[in-house]
């Protein structure tokens, strides 16, 4: 074998080698494709469950307000306190019971910022 093939010859291994380098990385970039199809797919799944939140946010009724020590309450749900029930209606008409639940900070009266009043 003269110089001209050895030459040959080593330049078809790097050939060879590069080859298999490519194909690796053909495959890697397979895998990657795959993954971020599958990405994308989870993420048009979260943005339509994202716009029916907050449609059904847009459409729901608002929460009954009432206002102690001039600052606007949110009522959030029926409770019972001190073994009675407590709802929106009861607390308009005990004043004082509203003052006692807020100055208790009573988790069902949320206070609205100027904002959202």
């Amino acid at each position: 074998m003269d110089e001209k093939d050895k030459l040959i010859a080593d330049l078809r291994e790097q050939l060879i080698k590069k080859d298999e380098v490519i194909a690796a990385r053909d495959k890697t970039i397979a895998s990657q494709e795959t993954d971020l199809t599958a990405a994308a797919g989870l993420v048009a799944g979260l943005r339509q469950k994202l716009t029916a939140a907050e449609a059904t946010a847009e459409t729901a009724p608002a929460k009954p307000t009432l206002t102690v020590a001039r600052k606007e309450y949110e009522f959030l749900s029926d409770f019972s306190w001190k073994g009675e029930e407590v709802t929106f209606e009861v607390l308009k008409a005990n004043k004082k019971l509203a003052e006692e639940l807020v100055k208790e900070g009573v988790g069902n009266l949320r206070l609205l910022t100027p904002e959202q009043a």
